[in-house]
């Protein structure tokens, strides 16, 4: 880890990982190494009895991948594709038996 802060009786690790080439992507590989790493520290600091919450982090000066960031590709859905929100919203709104426009 590069950076440890300690703060209000918790404990943040810092990853940091730097790139020179342009366009490139911190990709699920780095962030599960780092996952990987906090889970042998955490393991290490039960083991030592320590009580203190503590959370890991990642700092790029890059984009990372939409895998690594946790969001899912976009796409649209089965139940939405074609449709607008607000058209979705009217159907549904017009199907109900009671409602009041």
């Amino acid at each position: 880890m590069d950076v440890v802060v300690r703060q209000n009786g918790a404990i943040l690790y810092v990853e940091a990982k730097f790139h020179n080439a342009a366009g490139f992507k911190t990709d699920l590989k780095t962030v599960l190494y780092v996952k990987a790493r906090l889970d042998d520290i955490r393991a290490a600091r039960k083991n030592a009895g320590a009580q203190e919450p503590m959370r890991g982090m990642v700092v790029t000066n890059t984009k990372f991948t939409s895998v690594a960031a946790g969001t899912p590709p976009a796409r649209e859905s089965r139940f939405s594709a074609g449709r607008s929100r607000k058209a979705r919203r009217s159907t549904t709104a017009s199907t109900r038996p009671d409602s009041t426009r």
